[in-house]
C-alpha cells in the first residue's frame, strides 16, 4: 500500500509541475495538497533520485519557514539553561521550525508552579534568552520574542506619562447670572489608577473644562447594538431583567427599577431615521426575567430605549440585563467575553453612572444582573441635546493650578463638565511575578519608540548585533487594552488628522447629542477614525520602524481579534499592512460560534499588501491535553482553506526534567511538547502541516472579487463565508482605503495590484457614505476600464469640510453612476469601464466568462 501511495503521490506531483500558470495552480492546489498529504499520512517519503523542481524539493523537505513554530514559554521566567539544547533538539526533530519566545506567568496551585525566574529583560534574563538563541542557531530555527512579559506592550520600566491613559469626566450644575468660585473635584477614575499618597493621580492632564447650556434633553436612555456578526437577522422577542439589588439606602426600595421601554430595529445603519419601533411596553417591579414578544422583524441594528421613570427620586435608572432573541432562539447581543457564541457589539449608549466594571453599559449584556458589577445605572436624567456647539463655552483657562474655577456664569442653567486624562493603571495580563508593569500608551508614538528602543537596545548591549542572531522578529500579541482610551496630545492629533478642533464635541463622547444625531455620529465617526489611525501609526507602524533600526521586523496580531471579542479601535487591514509579518489566530473549539477568527482577515491583508506568509496562532483554547492530531486536523484543514499558510502552535512550555510529567503548563492552549502521550507519533502530523504550508506559500491567491469594506475607525473582515450574491465556485478578498488609493490600478479591464494580484470586480459596501478621495480613485479606475459594483453614494462620511464634501460626493457619483438606479437601470458605462448596481455578482462574473 505504501508503494502504491508513493507512486500516486509522484503522479500528482508531476501534474502539479506541468501546470504552467501559478494562478491556475492556485485554483486546484488545495485538492492536490489534500490528496498528496493523505497518501503520505504515515510520513514516508519516496527516495528522490531526480532533483526535480524547487516545488518538488520543497514539498519533500519543507524549510523552516514552512514548518510550524511554537509559542515557547518560560513560565514564571524560569529557564533551565542546561536543558534548553536537548529540548529544542527534540522539538526540531519532530518538525518544529521556529520559536516565538514568551516570558509568561504561571497559573495554578503554588506547589505546582515553576520556580521564580529572573526579571524580564534583566541581565540574567537576557543571558538566558541568549542561551535559547545559541541553541536555536545550531538547529537553524528562527526566533521571535514577545516584547513584554505576557501582553499587551508594557513593563516595569514604563512611567505613568507613557502608560495607558483614559478620558474621565464629572459635572456640576450651576445657575446664573452670578460669580462662581469653586474648587472642582477630580472625576472618579479607575480603581487601578496610580495615585499619590493624598489620592490624586501621579500623572494627569486636564483636557477641557466646558460649560454647556441646559435647555433640552434626549427622550430616553438608549443602547444601540450591531447584531453578530453584522449581518441581517430575524428577531422576535426580548427578555429584560431589573437589577437584583439596587441599594435601597441610596435609591429607595424599587425606586431605581426601569419601567417604560421600547425596541426599534434598523436594516441599514444606526441613525435615528433608520429605526422602526417594533415594541413599546413596561417592566413590572421585581427581579424576575420578563419576556416580551413582537412580530418577527429583520434587523442589523437594534435600539433599546429606557424612558425616565417618574417614580425615581434621583432621576437614576438601573437595568440588570437585556437579551434579544432571534426566531431561532439565539441571544444576539450577549457579550462574547462570556463564552456564548459570537455575540453582538454595542455601538452606542448615552449614559452610564460607573466606570471599570461597575454600573457600566456593558453590564447589561454580561449574563449577570446582580449588583454594581452586573448592572447598569444611568448618570441621572437622559443626556442633553445641544443644537449649537458654539453655545458651549470653553472655560479651561478659568481653572487655576489648584483646581479652583473662577467664572462669571451667564444667565440660565449650565452643566460644567471637567474632562481629564489619567492612567487607567492597566498592567500586563499574566506576567512573570517579578516582571509586572504598566501597559504603554499605545496611541503615543513617543511611548512606543522609547519602549522598543529600550527593549532592543538592552538585548543588543548583552548579545551584540542582533542581525547576527536567529532573532528575526519582535512579536506583538493581540491588542486587548480596555477603557475610554486617550493620549496626552489627542486634541492636537485629532485636528491634524481631521482638520477641525474637537474640543466642543467632547460631550458627544459622554452621550450628548450635538446639533442632531447625524452630526453627532459624524463626529463619533471622526473620533473613532482618528483613534484607529493613531493605533496604526503610533503603535504598529512606529514599532516596526523602530525595530527595523536594529535589523528586526515586527510580527503582530494587529488585525484583532476585533469586535465582538475585543473593542479594538482600528482599521484591521491597515494595521496588518503596517508591520513586517502578519499573524491571525483561530480557536478550534468554539462549539457555539459559527466562524473561525481571525483567518480570512489576515489572508486578505497578506494578499492586498503583497506579503507571502499568513501566520496563524493555531489551536488556541482551554482543552490542554484532550486533543490529538485526529481531533485537530479538521480545524487545521479549514484554516488552510481560509488562507493560513504557516502554523504557530499555541503552546509549548519549557519543560525541564524538574517539571515532572505532564509538566508545567500555561493556562491555555493545546500543548505541544515531548511529554505528550502521542509525541512519538507527532512527526507525521507536523510534516502534514509543513507540506500544506509550503504548497500554499507558492504562487498567488486567486480572487475573483475584491470587496471594499468602507472607511471607518473600527473595521474588520468577518470570517470567510459565501456571499449569496456571489455563490459557490468563486473566491474573494477584502480591501481598504489605503490599498485602493495607493496600490490599485487597472490592466486590460482587471483590477491589479503591483505584486501580481488580480480581480475581475471591485465591489463597494452597501452603505450611503463614501470617502471622497476613494470615490475620486474609483472614478479613475472605471475610466481606465474597471468594473465596479455597488450602490451610488449620496454623502461623505465624518464632519471634515461638511457639508461641502457631501456635495462633492453627490456631484461625482452622479457623473459616474449616471441614470443607474439599481432597479430599472443597473449599468452605466463610463470611460473604458462601467459601474453596476442591482445585479447579482455571480451573473456579472458568468457574463464575463
Amino acid at each position: 500500500m505504501i508503494e502504491l501511495a508513493v507512486k500516486k503521490s509522484q503522479i500528482l506531483l508531476r501534474i502539479a509541475m506541468k501546470i504552467k500558470s501559478l494562478r491556475q495552480f492556485g485554483r486546484i492546489r488545495l485538492s492536490i495538497i489534500g490528496l498528496i498529504c493523505v497518501l503520505l499520512v504515515n510520513g514516508q517519503i519516496p527516495d528522490q533520485t531526480d532533483p526535480g523542481s524547487s516545488l518538488r524539493a520543497g514539498f519533500m523537505n519543507p524549510d523552516n519557514a514552512s514548518k510550524p513554530s511554537v509559542y515557547y514559554m518560560m513560565l514564571n521566567g524560569y529557564l533551565n539553561t542546561d536543558y534548553v539544547g536537548t529540548e529544542l533538539e527534540q522539538l526540531n526533530a519532530a518538525g518544529i521550525g521556529g520559536l516565538c519566545v514568551f516570558d509568561m506567568g504561571a497559573v495554578g496551585e503554588e506547589e505546582d508552579l515553576p520556580p521564580a525566574g529572573p526579571k524580564f529583560l534583566s541581565d540574567e534574563w537576557i543571558d538566558n534568552f541568549g542561551t535559547i538563541l545559541k541553541e536555536a542557531d545550531k538547529l537553524d530555527m528562527n526566533v521571535q520574542l514577545a516584547v513584554s512579559s505576557s501582553w499587551d506592550m508594557g513593563g516595569s520600566w514604563v512611567e505613568p506619562d507613557e502608560a495607558s491613559l483614559a478620558l474621565y469626566y464629572n459635572s456640576i450644575i450651576v445657575s446664573g447670572p452670578s460669580e462662581l468660585k469653586r474648587a472642582l473635584s477630580f472625576p472618579e477614575f479607575s480603581s487601578n489608577a496610580i495615585l499619590e499618597p493624598d489620592g490624586t493621580p501621579v500623572f494627569y492632564k486636564d483636557v477641557a473644562l466646558l460649560a454647556i447650556p441646559i435647555s433640552q434633553r434626549q427622550v430616553a436612555h438608549e443602547f444601540i447594538f450591531m447584531l453578530a456578526p453584522g449581518e441581517m437577522h430575524t428577531v422576535d422577542h426580548v427578555v429584560l431583567h431589573n437589577c437584583q439589588n439596587g441599594d435601597p439606602g441610596v435609591f429607595g426600595r424599587e425606586q431605581s427599577y426601569s419601567k417604560e421601554f421600547s425596541i426599534s430595529v434598523s436594516t441599514t445603519d444606526y441613525l435615528d431615521a433608520s429605526f422602526s419601533e417594533v415594541l413599546k411596553s413596561s417592566l413590572e417591579p421585581g427581579v424576575e426575567p420578563q419576556r416580551f414578544d413582537f412580530s418577527p422583524s429583520e434587523a442589523r441594528y437594534v435600539r433599546l430605549r429606557l424612558y425616565n421613570n417618574p417614580d425615581t427620586k434621583s432621576g437614576q435608572l438601573q437595568l440588570g440585563e437585556f437579551e434579544l432573541y432571534s426566531n431561532e432562539g439565539e441571544n444576539l447581543v450577549v457579550s462574547p467575553r462570556y463564552g456564548r457564541g459570537d455575540g453582538g457589539m454595542m455601538v452606542r449608549f448615552n449614559s452610564e453612572f460607573g466606570h471599570d466594571d461597575q454600573w457600566t453599559a456593558s453590564n447589561i449584556v454580561d449574563g449577570s444582573f446582580d449588583g454594581p458589577k452586573g448592572c447598569w445605572a444611568s448618570e441621572g436624567l437622559p443626556s442633553l441635546v445641544v443644537e449649537d456647539p458654539n453655545s458651549i463655552q470653553v472655560i479651561t483657562d478659568h481653572l487655576d493650578a489648584s483646581g479652583v474655577l473662577k467664572w462669571t456664569i451667564p444667565p440660565g442653567e449650565w452643566k460644567i463638565m471637567r474632562y481629564l486624562a489619567t492612567n487607567t493603571g492597566e498592567k500586563l495580563k499574566i506576567p512573570n511575578p517579578a516582571s509586572d508593569g504598566l501597559a504603554t500608551d499605545h496611541f503615543s508614538a513617543v511611548a512606543t519608540r522609547n519602549y522598543i528602543e529600550h527593549l532592543a537596545g538592552s538585548l543588543e548591549v548583552k548579545l551584540g548585533d542582533l542581525r547576527k542572531t536567529p532573532l528575526k522578529q519582535l512579536y506583538l500579541p493581540s491588542y486587548e487594552v480596555r477603557g475610554t482610551l486617550w493620549t496626552s496630545d489627542l486634541l492636537d492629533q485629532f485636528e491634524s488628522y481631521r482638520g477641525y478642533d474637537m474640543v466642543r464635541y467632547l460631550p458627544a463622547l459622554s452621550g450628548l447629542i450635538l446639533v442632531n444625531d447625524e452630526v453627532t455620529f459624524r463626529f463619533l465617526f471622526d473620533f473613532q477614525k482618528t483613534m484607529g489611525d493613531l493605533l496604526v501609526d503610533a503603535y504598529y507602524r512606529t514599532s516596526n520602524k523602530t525595530a527595523n533600526t536594529f535589523g528586526l521586523e515586527v510580527e503582530a496580531e494587529s488585525g484583532g481579534p476585533g469586535p465582538p471579542v475585543h473593542q479594538v479601535p482600528v482599521d484591521a487591514l491597515k494595521a496588518l499592512g503596517a508591520i513586517g509579518q502578519m499573524r491571525g489566530e483561530f480557536w478550534p473549539w468554539r462549539p457555539k460560534s459559527k466562524p473561525l477568527w481571525v483567518i480570512k482577515e489576515t489572508a486578505c491583508a497578506a494578499h492586498i499588501y503583497g506579503r507571502q506568509l499568513v501566520h496563524m496562532e493555531s489551536f488556541t483554547g482551554f482543552r490542554h491535553w484532550q486533543d490529538g492530531p485526529s481531533d485537530l486536523k479538521a480545524s487545521a484543514d479549514r484554516a488552510f482553506c481560509e488562507g493560513m499558510n504557516h502554523v504557530v502552535w499555541h503552546t509549548s512550555a519549557h519543560l525541564p526534567p524538574e517539571s515532572g510529567k505532564p509538566g508545567w503548563v500555561y493556562h491555555a492552549g493545546t500543548h505541544m511538547n515531548p511529554n505528550l502521550v502521542w509525541w512519538p507519533m507527532a512527526k507525521p502530523f507536523l510534516s502534514y502541516l509543513s507540506r500544506c504550508s509550503f504548497m500554499l506559500q507558492q504562487g498567488l491567491f486567486v480572487g475573483d472579487v475584491c470587496y471594499y469594506y468602507g472607511d471607518k475607525g473600527a473595521n474588520f473582515v468577518p470570517p470567510k463565508h459565501v456571499n449569496p450574491s456571489l455563490g459557490a465556485g468563486f473566491d474573494y478578498d477584502v480591501t481598504n482605503k489605503e490599498v485602493i488609493l495607493n496600490r490599485m490600478e487597472v490592466d486590460k479591464g482587471r483590477i491589479v495590484l503591483p505584486d501580481g494580484m488580480q480581480y475581475e470586480l471591485l465591489v463597494l459596501p452597501d452603505q450611503e457614505d463614501m470617502d471622497f478621495e476613494v470615490l475620486k480613485k474609483i472614478e479613475k479606475l472605471v475610466r481606465a476600464g474597471a468594473t465596479v459594483v455597488g450602490p451610488k453614494p449620496i454623502r461623505a462620511n465624518g464632519l471634515t469640510d461638511f457639508p461641502n464634501k457631501d456635495l462633492q460626493v453627490q456631484q461625482l457619483a452622479g457623473i459616474l453612476w449616471g441614470d443607474c438606479d439599481g432597479i430599472t437601470i443597473t449599468e452605466n458605462s463610463y470611460g473604458k469601464g462601467k459601474v453596476v448596481w442591482g445585479t447579482e455578482l455571480r451573473d456579472i462574473l458568468l457574463d464575463r466568462g
